[in-house]
């Protein structure tokens, strides 16, 4: 499934909402993460935990000077688990 996103057109920030999946490809090592935005804060962060801080800015994303390369938003429901959210895949 996630082969297939790559050949889609990346997201804008308007298409992204609180508790909608996403996928992001790493810029580090370009493996790709099943996350849940939690909240759109300032009209483009994208935070992904409040209690770790995990978050991108949509703006550097942009620009290429985020930790984030790609990003797609999962049109379905999707519930993370332990095992799909793995919080040791962030870049701290």
């Amino acid at each position: 499934m996630i082969n297939l996103l790559s050949a889609n057109a990346e997201c804008e920030i308007s298409q992204i909402r609180a508790g909608q999946a996403l996928i992001i490809q790493r810029k580090r090592d370009g493996r790709k993460i099943i996350v849940k935005c939690v909240e759109i804060a300032n009209d483009n962060e994208v935070i992904l935990s409040k209690g770790k801080n995990d978050y991108f800015n949509f703006d550097m994303y942009m620009e290429g000077k985020s930790w984030v390369w790609r990003v797609w938003v999962l049109p379905c429901e999707v519930e993370l688990t332990a095992i799909t959210n793995n919080t040791q895949e962030f870049p701290r």
